[in-house]
């Protein structure tokens, strides 16, 4: 395949994506590629999405500069000793995973990176402090929040 004849007959995209969002697509892909080659594979749990054609990944990012918990300036160390991570939900056709192609591999990475921008947004911070004070008030007692995925990664 001619990569830079293909780039060059693209329109134009205002997207940017990093060098983590192609490669967790890519690594996306191939898990999904290989699960869904097994004969006679058993879901170990059934979800809404899987009968919509998607699939799902939970990521791992960074909070703490959209916390306000970063450097007060660059080059400076962190003001934050602890973790503030964020886990982010993607939901990706199972079709452009399943297709080893630049075309739909660029799809799910430009996914992952619109739900890395979006889920780190103050506005989608505040909802999160918001629910977790709601559900601090409804339950008195010490309970986990159990988050399932298929495939995690962190950024």
């Amino acid at each position: 395949m001619d990569c830079v004849a293909l780039v060059r007959n693209e329109k134009q995209c205002n997207s940017w994506i990093s060098s983590g969002d192609a490669f967790t697509a890519l690594v996306w892909g191939a898990i999904t590629r290989a699960r869904h080659a097994i004969p006679n594979r058993v879901e170990l749990y059934n979800d809404s999405y899987n009968h919509a054609g998607m699939e799902l990944l939970l990521l791992a990012a960074n909070g703490r500069e959209q916390m306000g918990l970063g450097p007060s300036e660059p080059g400076e160390a962190s003001r934050y000793f602890g973790n503030a991570v964020l886990a982010l939900a993607v939901y990706a056709a199972r079709t452009d995973l399943l297709e080893a192609s630049v075309e739909a591999t660029s799809r799910v990475a430009f996914t992952i990176r619109k739900t890395l921008q979006d889920g780190r947004t103050p506005e989608a911070l505040a909802a999160r402090v918001a629910f977790i004070e709601g559900q601090a008030e409804e339950v008195h007692s010490l309970e986990r929040i159990v988050l399932e995925g298929n495939c995690m990664t962190t950024i």
